[in-house]
């Protein structure tokens, strides 16, 4: 990290790391599980461990506002490629496996605002680029991720929350793939000298809940649509107890602790 002068406190971060993911139980699993009545997801055991190679410089501004720009390069990354089975004709298959080369670059920004004294705003937004190559193709796609939370001071201990979610079609293999943005509304109040907080929110308001799929290969083309979520509507509550009176604490040392101090 390299402070900056000025009269804010502000912050420059430098980062490069070199990973190795190594495939889940889960991408291994041949097993078909069901996504939609047109589409099935499959592992593949033969899947190899990914290398990855990333880069980003980090702003920090005033301890409040951060943007972020970075790269990631990955070879053998995990994909879902999207295939056919003459035994389902019409069904979509997604098979996870590795792709030759997958790169992203990513432009990523933090702003938290107080815009009133009972009105506070928190975005984050990010912006994409991927390539991939995969099946003897090069493919671009670039995407725009938001996430806005807007919260509400009101009277009687209560305020309500406003939360947005959107994210641009986005391409998974030879898969694209988009969602219909998702607006949550939440009603909280707290009682009982704030010990007691309770809500009522509404998930998925406007009910669109839609999930797109495309695959366009020299030899297949699929578009599925499919619902993956509904309206739902909920109430929670909790509560905080009290820590009651503090009290001295005891250590005490096992057999084990010579152990650990060998291995020390």
């Amino acid at each position: 990290m390299i402070p900056l002068g000025g009269s804010g406190n502000h912050s420059l971060v430098l980062d490069y790391n070199r990973k190795i993911r190594r495939p889940s139980f889960k991408n291994l699993n041949p097993d078909r599980l069901p996504v939609t009545e047109y589409a099935f997801m499959e592992g593949n055991p033969r899947l190899k461990a990914a290398l990855s190679n990333d880069c980003s410089v980090s702003l920090a501004l005033f301890d409040r506002y951060s943007i972020t720009a970075g790269v990631t390069d990955t070879k053998g990354a995990f994909n879902r490629i999207s295939t056919t089975d003459p035994a389902l004709p019409g069904v979509m298959i997604l098979r996870i496996d590795n792709v030759a080369r997958y790169t992203t670059w990513h432009l990523d920004a933090s702003l938290p605002l107080q815009i009133a004294p009972w009105w506070r705003m928190n975005m984050n937004l990010s912006g994409r680029r991927a390539d991939v190559e995969l099946l003897g193709r090069r493919r671009t796609v670039y995407g725009l991720q938001g996430y806005m939370v807007h919260s509400f001071l009101l009277p009687g201990s209560c305020s309500l929350d406003l939360d947005g979610f959107y994210r641009s079609p986005f391409l998974d293999g030879n898969v694209k793939t988009e969602f219909d943005p998702q607006i949550k509304l939440s009603l909280r109040r707290q009682f009982f000298s704030e010990r007691l907080a309770a809500s009522l929110f509404v998930s998925n308001l406007f009910d669109s809940g839609m999930i797109g799929l495309y695959a366009d290969e020299a030899d297949f083309r699929r578009n599925i649509r499919a619902r993956y979520s509904f309206r739902e509507f909920g109430l929670s509550l909790r509560y905080s107890f009290s820590a009651g009176k503090s009290g001295k604490t005891r250590k005490v040392e096992t057999g084990a602790a010579d152990e650990k101090a060998r291995l020390q």
